[in-house]
């Protein structure tokens, strides 16, 4: 399971805590008040679809806020996962496990970064050996061929 569909149902179950929380609430009023009216059931209704509305609107908002975060890291990630190794993450929280996770995933990359470059140098630094120690047999195998 996703973790967006996770986060949706979290969001449900708390919603349906609170309103069964309210209907309980209410059930206490209303038996103190020996008002079993239709008026109260329908005063219970439109709290508790309030309270849903609050609710799932709130988890989504909050869901769209972290999976949004999630989502830049994943095209990063993506990114470097297509060769492009400069690819780095803003980090915009202050705290938490998102941050956490982004400065981890700059580390990644910076240190991607520099190894390749690394790789680069080291492979330059080999064929500029080569050339050269072809160039020397070259200059020997010329030398011992004028001497024979």
């Amino acid at each position: 399971m996703s973790l967006t569909k996770k986060l949706v149902l979290a969001f449900f179950c708390v919603a349906t805590i609170a309103m069964g929380v309210v209907i309980w609430v209410f059930q206490g009023v209303l038996r103190e008040s020996g008002q079993q009216q239709i008026g109260g059931w329908l005063q219970l209704l439109a709290v508790l679809t309030a309270v849903l509305a609050c609710t799932a609107g709130l988890g989504f908002c909050l869901e769209y806020r972290f999976a949004k975060r999630l989502l830049r890291l994943t095209e990063s990630a993506t990114t470097i996962a297509s060769g492009h190794f400069d690819a780095m993450v803003t980090v915009t929280t202050k705290r938490g496990e998102i941050r956490t996770l982004a400065c981890a995933f700059n580390r990644m990359a910076a240190r991607l970064q520099s190894e390749i470059a690394e790789r680069s140098r080291c492979q330059e630094l080999l064929m500029r050996t080569k050339d050269e120690s072809e160039r020397g047999v070259d200059v020997r195998t010329a030398q011992l061929l004028t001497e024979i």
